[in-house]
């Protein structure tokens, strides 16, 4: 028979109390994330580095002495707060926030991006965008390996970042012809044009304005390209 004075109970009730609290920790850092979950993960990362999965199978890589303080990691399926990406680029799967926005790196970590690659034409090679310093525009990640369908990239601070397909670069093959329109009129034209990956009826139009002429409407079969102002109105 065992008997426990009144110490030892108390004692044995703080330990019992004291480990629920440390499961109970643990299992909210590691709470949320991994492949087909939606939901946001957390992560406390100190200088010792860790590895974290987040939603439909982000992940983010932070090595050893990259941070030196321990700090409170996010990584959300989330576009809210996000600037609009440049025009004619072509989102290839979800936007993911990591934050705390602005958290940068002394070593970069490795971010791993998920995309639809059936979104993804023939031939052509996806970048990840990032959101910049001051998260107002958006930069392409240098660097960037594909992996079925994961785009992994270094980065070197957190922001929001995207898989995307920029905008096709066609070359004009023959110059269209001479139009005279009045102002404030546009004038449509359409030539044959060829891109990196595929060619078709290039459409643009120019509008004439205080500033020059501006190329209000270009597309390579359906699909948008950029837009531009020129003094001349020769390029698209």
């Amino acid at each position: 028979m065992r008997i426990q004075s009144p110490l030892s109970r108390r004692l044995a009730r703080a330990l019992t109390r004291t480990t629920a609290l440390v499961v109970l920790a643990a299992t909210v850092v590691a709470c949320g994330g991994g492949d087909d979950d939606p939901s946001p993960a957390a992560a406390l990362v100190g200088p010792a580095g860790a590895t974290v999965d987040g939603p439909n199978g982000a992940r983010l890589v932070v090595p050893a002495n990259a941070l030196a303080q321990p700090t409170s990691i996010s990584i959300a399926m989330s576009d809210a707060g996000a600037p609009a990406l440049p025009s004619g680029h072509v989102v290839l799967g979800s936007t993911f926030a990591l934050t705390p926005h602005g958290t940068a790196f002394a070593q970069p970590a490795t971010v791993s991006v998920p995309f639809d690659p059936a979104l993804l034409p023939a031939g052509e090679t996806p970048v990840l965008m990032k959101t910049n310093a001051t998260q107002t525009g958006w930069d392409p990640v240098v660097g960037t390996t594909v992996s079925g369908s994961t785009l992994q990239a270094p980065i070197g601070s957190f922001s929001w970042v995207v898989v995307a397909l920029p905008p096709v670069l066609p070359t004009i093959r023959t110059q269209p012809l001479p139009q005279a329109v009045v102002a404030p009129a546009a004038a449509t034209f359409a030539v044959f044009a060829t891109g990196p990956t595929s060619s078709g009826i290039l459409f643009f139009q120019w509008r004439q304005s205080a500033a020059g002429w501006r190329v209000t409407m270009c597309a390579l079969r359906g699909r948008p390209i950029w837009s531009t102002t020129t003094t001349d109105g020769d390029s698209c």
